[in-house]
């Protein structure tokens, strides 16, 4: 999830739920520093990236903060998954471990991981964001298209 955003739900909701705003920030702190470790390896490879274009010429479209729960949380149970088998693997043969950044790869990803669990207390928090039959559609929904975009990722040729 962006930082920027959970930065700014955290903003918006210190005065009404402090320690909610506080995981929120937590959490922005955990991306910005995932980006750094991103932003350094790119630039040891001179590439940069930069999406400040993205909040100037784009037009936003709203979505319900269950759906951003629900792909959030996706996302990051999934992406501790994926992680995880990466560092592992990393692990049991440090050959193929190219780049200093692989030696954070282990808190990275108990970051994720810890990011899904939030997001999975917040779902069961709203029992109506899960309970009705709609919500277990959209709920598969996000699941297929994760995977769909995973295999696609990992299988182009």
């Amino acid at each position: 999830m962006c930082g920027w955003l959970l930065q700014e739900l955290g903003r918006r909701l210190k005065s009404i739920n402090p320690v909610v705003a506080e995981i929120f920030t937590l959490m922005s702190r955990d991306e910005a520093r995932h980006a750094g470790f991103l932003n350094k390896a790119m630039s040891d490879f001179n590439l940069a990236l930069d999406l400040g274009f993205l909040t100037k010429n784009r037009k936003y479209t709203f979505f319900k903060p269950k759906f951003i729960f629900y792909a959030t949380y996706l996302s990051e149970k999934i992406g501790y998954w994926r992680y995880i088998s990466i560092y592992r693997h990393l692990q049991r043969n440090p050959n193929n471990q190219m780049y200093p950044l692989f030696e954070y790869f282990e808190n990275w990803c108990q970051d994720e991981n810890r990011h899904g669990d939030f997001f999975t207390a917040i779902l069961k928090a709203q029992p109506q964001f899960v309970n009705d039959w709609q919500s277990k559609l959209w709920s598969r929904f996000f699941c297929l298209s994760v995977y769909i975009t995973m295999y696609l990722n990992d299988h182009q040729g």
